[in-house]
């Protein structure tokens, strides 16, 4: 959220590891129009983009500035959300432990793959 710093944030990061949820989604908010936030955004100056930029409405950029961060460390940040989460050594031994057969093997480099070369490099400053 715009009124977010980043120690808050990652702070959040470190409490959904602790809530050990079997999944987690993250994402970089967006401020439809006619909603509270986007008033907000509009009022504070929070918006990086035009009022009819409809080209960056789809989680690919991040389209409000946040606390004390550039657009750069925000990226990173939503970068660090997915790694921390699943790609931390509990999160990755707790699912291996449920391997039961190949397809099992299969569906965790898949998840794996999605996580490192999706998710990940999907969204730019």
């Amino acid at each position: 959220m715009p009124w977010e710093t980043r120690k808050q944030a990652y702070h959040t990061i470190e409490w959904i590891k602790k809530l050990d949820p079997n999944q987690a989604q993250f994402s970089l908010i967006i401020p439809y129009p006619f909603t509270e936030l986007y008033d907000e955004a509009k009022a504070n100056g929070w918006l990086r983009i035009g009022e009819t930029d409809w080209d960056h409405y789809d989680a690919s950029f991040p389209m409000l500035t946040m606390e004390g961060m550039t657009p750069e460390e925000v990226v990173q940040l939503y970068r660090d959300c997915w790694s921390q989460f699943y790609l931390n050594r509990e999160y990755v031994w707790n699912h291996l432990k449920t391997v039961k057969n190949w397809q099992d093997v299969k569906q965790l480099i898949r998840g794996y793959w999605s996580i490192r070369f999706g998710h990940m490099r999907a969204v730019k400053s």
